[in-house]
């Protein structure tokens, strides 16, 4: 596995110019949060679920994360988490200030999911092996 190739990122999403000066700070840390603590994941716009307008990342063309800024809040998937349930365990645990669901987390802010907490849980997220859950024959 080739740790060091050169991530594709998306330059400024086309959402980002309807978002409030606070949202496109909260935004843009973590984009490069995410990009700095996992550098195997593409960054790319797209629909994920029922949204639109989404930041995908993925592993090999997988999906592993989303971002998206909804009306009411920041929303954060993680297909590690969905399979680690460890990982939201170990969230959940260290605050009350945001919400933290089987393979989601929902904040408004960096005041309630401070920028430094979610580096460090990405850092332990994308040291997890990925790829060969993500890929395994579940054929039975």
């Amino acid at each position: 596995m080739n740790l060091t190739k050169p991530a594709k990122q998306v330059e400024a999403p086309p959402f980002a110019s309807d978002l409030t000066p606070e949202d496109k700070k909260t935004l843009d840390s973590i984009r490069a949060a995410i990009m700095q603590a996992d550098p195997m994941v593409d960054e790319r716009l797209g629909k994920h679920m029922q949204h639109k307008k989404v930041l995908l990342y993925e592993q090999e063309g997988v999906f592993k994360y989303s971002l998206i800024r909804t009306k009411l809040y920041f929303t954060f998937r993680s297909a590690v988490m969905y399979a680690h349930p460890e990982l939201r365990r170990e969230l959940a645990e260290t605050t009350s200030f945001f919400k933290v669901q089987k393979g989601c987390i929902n904040f408004t802010s960096l005041r309630d999911f401070p920028l430094d907490t979610f580096s460090q849980w990405m850092h332990r997220t994308a040291a997890i092996a990925f790829m060969p859950a993500a890929t395994a024959d579940l054929s039975y």
